[in-house]
Order: structure tokens, then sequence, then C-alpha cells
């Protein structure tokens, strides 16, 4: 049921309502202003209302342009030439409790706030408060007070960062963020996590994601938020965003990050937006090896910007694939960045000219994983097995290896780091076979393929990547078995009833 409306705040929002009317209606009511502006104050006060309020005395006025500034000095002090300024005044005062508004309260109440305040942001910006704007016009200002607000140190603004989507691709709201970013971020010296993540977050939403195609058609491109038509409009220039990431990133770089969170959104930002904008990425080379060498999830992140620049950069990492053979760990599989590992390690491992015995490292570790895997895990596993015994024939050897081993006496030595050294060669895959007898019959038919010629064609990899054991749950229900007859005739004795001399038959009996 819906909650029930108070009624002081049924009163709060009729009182209001009544004193934004009247001021709207006739600039003899010009008092309710101050009335709707103390109302904040009273112990019934709700903020949303409140702020709707505002929002709709001040858009009224500023499309009206009562608050201009007058180019002409004022000669005397009547009402008329005061009334601008005392609205100005009025109107900072609403300015400073909806900034405030942004870090403190719910959510909802924060969320209007910008709204409000933004709103705002577009009125003056097509309707400025000073005469003769010929030119593109911005209040830069105004935003400036917004954007500080959400870089909190001590709240995490993330939520309410991600609702000023709404506004920043708009070409002109993009670019004086970045205005006002870039000098903050270079004055940090060592910012908190949470001011980190707020940056990190504020970036995130005025970058756009890069576009496979980069060519926009002109219907693609966002208009500026303060845009007047026979006003020049506002052109953003997208070489001049990658000179600001060059020197933010420089800064970002030394800085020190305590939670893991912080480190992972950083390394998913530079990834995602970032790295194909800098003009010269390689600086980052240091942070991304540090965070390679810190293994786990931050070391999977790392390896892509690490792949990235071997690939576009020249760049040389010692031991890649040393360090890319201990990320297969069984807590890989707990992580959300799994898929990532399986993809760059294809790519890594796509080569024909990789020395078998290396290889062979990766195909052994890989059948050790699959025996502690998840079952939606192991079809991958075995897939990807597959293709590299593809791209390398004389892995078939450890199909079926007579001198391989067993359980007990297998010469793969699994504590080796060098793959180059695990003796993968000389052992056979029994972890394989092992599986063909698992309980679940799509894990078992996939493990089978070592029974059988290899196709010509590599497995595709990319719809295994998918998996999820709800997928897999949904699948084996869909299947249709054959029913079998468990039992013809309910037992109602413990034992066979044909047995004369069975103690238990004559002395109990199932009900």
């Amino acid at each position: 049921m819906p909650k029930k409306e108070k009624p002081q705040s049924k009163s709060f929002r009729k009182k209001l309502k009544l004193l934004t009317r009247g001021f709207l209606e006739s600039r003899k009511n010009a008092n309710n202003l101050i009335d709707v502006l103390g109302c904040i104050k009273e112990e019934s006060a709700e903020f949303q209302p409140w702020a709707l309020a505002v929002e709709s005395i001040f858009s009224d006025v500023l499309q009206k342009r009562e608050m201009m500034y007058t180019l002409e000095k004022r000669k005397d002090s009547s009402s008329d030439k005061d009334y601008p300024s005392w609205l100005r005044e009025c109107y900072e005062d609403a300015i400073k409790i909806l900034t405030s508004a942004l870090e403190t309260g719910e959510f909802l109440d924060q969320a209007q706030a910008l709204t409000s305040l933004m709103k705002f942001v577009t009125l003056e910006g097509k309707l400025p408060l000073k005469q003769d704007v010929k030119e593109t016009y911005f209040p830069a200002k105004r935003l400036k007070g917004i954007i500080l607000k959400m870089l909190s140190s001590d709240l995490d603004m993330k939520p309410l960062i991600l609702r000023l989507s709404e506004w920043s691709m708009c070409p002109d709201v993009r670019y004086h963020v970045w205005m006002i970013l870039v000098p903050f971020v270079k004055q940090l010296k060592e910012p908190s996590d949470i001011l980190q993540c707020n940056i990190f977050s504020l970036m995130d939403v005025i970058l756009p994601a890069k576009m496979v195609n980069e060519r926009k058609k002109e219907s693609d491109v966002p208009l500026p938020l303060c845009h007047v038509e026979g006003r020049a409009q506002f052109e953003f220039d997208e070489k001049l965003e990658g000179r600001w990431l060059d020197g933010i990133w420089k800064a970002v770089g030394k800085w020190k990050r305590n939670e893991l969170t912080t480190h992972h959104q950083m390394l998913m930002l530079l990834l995602t937006k970032v790295l194909h904008k800098l003009s010269n990425p390689l600086p980052l080379t240091d942070l991304l090896f540090d965070s390679f060498e810190q293994g786990g999830s931050t070391s999977l992140l790392a390896l892509q910007g690490i792949f990235i620049l071997i690939q576009k950069h020249n760049l040389e990492y010692p031991n890649i694939y040393a360090k890319l053979y201990s990320l297969f760990e069984p807590q890989i599989f707990s992580t959300k960045y799994k898929q990532r590992l399986f993809y760059l390690a294809d790519i890594f491992l796509s080569s024909s000219h990789l020395p078998e015995s290396m290889v062979a490292s990766f195909v052994k570790r890989l059948s050790r994983l699959a025996l502690v895997a998840p079952p939606h895990d192991i079809s991958l596993i075995l897939a990807f097995m597959g293709n590299l015994i593809l791209r390398h024939p004389g892995l078939k050897k450890m199909v079926d290896n007579p001198g391989g081993g067993t359980v007990d006496s297998d010469p793969f030595l699994p504590e080796e780091n060098d793959p180059m050294n695990t003796k993968a060669l000389e052992s056979s895959l029994w972890e394989v076979k092992s599986l063909q007898r698992h309980i679940l019959p799509s894990v078992a038919t996939a493990a089978r393929f070592i029974d059988n010629n290899l196709p010509s064609v590599e497995w595709d990899l990319e719809p295994l990547l998918e998996g999820s054991l709800e997928k897999l749950f949904e699948a084996e229900c869909k299947k249709k078995y054959k029913e079998v007859a468990l039992t013809f005739e309910r037992p109602r004795l413990p034992c066979q009833p044909h047995r004369k001399d069975d103690v238990l038959s004559k002395f109990w009996r199932l009900t």
C-alpha cells in the first residue's frame, strides 16, 4: 500500500504552491519569494517540493530577463532600479542552498538539487544576465561550484556523478568540466581513495565510449547545452582533450591507492576510455608494470594495457608469458575478469611459432584447472586446450602418452613458475580422461574431444566466454530424457520379501 501523506507535508506543499503562484502572477507579491526561501528552515520542510518551487520561480525570472545587469549608471534608488539587484541576491541564496544539498541529505534530494542547478546553468547560458553577449557564452562559474561539490574527499559521490551523464555529452559542458578538472587534479598530491574514485567517476562520465568506427554522423553529435540559434555554435576540440588527459594521467600515476577497488576503477577507466586517446601512453609503463606485479585481478587488468602497448607501441616486457602462466589459478574463476583472461591468453598464444614446451605447460595447467573449475567453465577450458593443440600438432602426443604417468607418477612440475621448465611435454592429459566421467553429460561429452579426430577449424570461444551457472542450469532443464522405471511396486518391507529367514521382515513393516 502507498504511504499516507502526513498532514504537515500536505500543508507545507500547499503553502509553497500558493506562495509560488502569487509571486508568478504579480510583482505586488514579490515578498513571497522571501517566504519561499525561508520555508526550507521550517520543521515540516521537504527539500524536493521546495527545490521545484525555487526552480519554477527563477526559471520564470530568467526567461523574463528580470535579473539582467544594466549598463546605465544608477541615478536614484527607486524600487525599479533595486528590484533586479534584489532578485539576484535571492537567486544567489537559493543557489547556495541547492549547492550545499549536493553533499547532504538523501540521494533523491541530491538528484533534485543537481537537476535544478543544471536547469539554471542552461537558462543562464541561453539568456545571460549580462547584456551584449554575442559570442558563445557558458556560465562556467556556476558549473564550477557544482563540480567542486561533487569532488568530495569524504563522501562517495559516484551515484550523483552518474546523474551528470544527462548533460555531460553536450560539448560545452564537457569542455568546461575539463577546464575545472585539469587544474584541480594537477594540484593534488596525496588525494584520498574516495576523492580518487570521485575523480575517476567524473572522467568516466565525460569521456565517450570508444567507437569502433570513429566517424560520426552529424545527427549523432549532441548539441551544446546553451545553444541559441543565431549565435555561434560551440565546437569541441578532441585533440585538446588528449593533451589534457596526458597531463592528468601523469599526476594520477604518482598517486597512492590504498583500496583495491580504487586501483581497479583506475585501470578500467584507463583501458576503456583513456589509453586510446593519449598522444604518448608509454609513460604509463611503470604504472602498468607495478599493477601487473601485484597479482590476481589487478594483474589481469594491467595485462590488457600492457598488451596494447606491446601491440601498438612496440613495448618489450621480459617474461610476459611466465607472468601470464602464473595468472591461471583457481581463484580466477571467482572474479568477474575471468573472460578477460581467456580472451587475452587466446591472443597471446595465437602464434604457431611459440615453443611447444611452453604451450604444453599452458595446456597441462589448464587441464589441472579443469578438475577444480566450476562446471560452466570446464567447457571453455577444454575448448581453449583443443585450440592450442590444433595450433601446435606436436602436442597431440600428450593426449595418450604411455610414459606420461598417472595421478601418482606425473612428471609435470606444477610448482615451477617458468613454463619452459615444467616438463609438461613428458606428461599426459589424464585429467581430461577423468572428466569423461563427469556427472554433467555436457562436460563429459566435451572431454571426449581427445578421443576423436580433432577438427580442422578451431572452436569458437566467444559463446563459451559468456557461460554461467544459470545458463547451464537452464540448458539442463530443457533437455528431455527417457523416463526410467525405478520401481514397479512400492516397497513395504525394509528387505527383500522372498527372504523368509530375514528377522527384519518378521518384526518391522514400512507404513
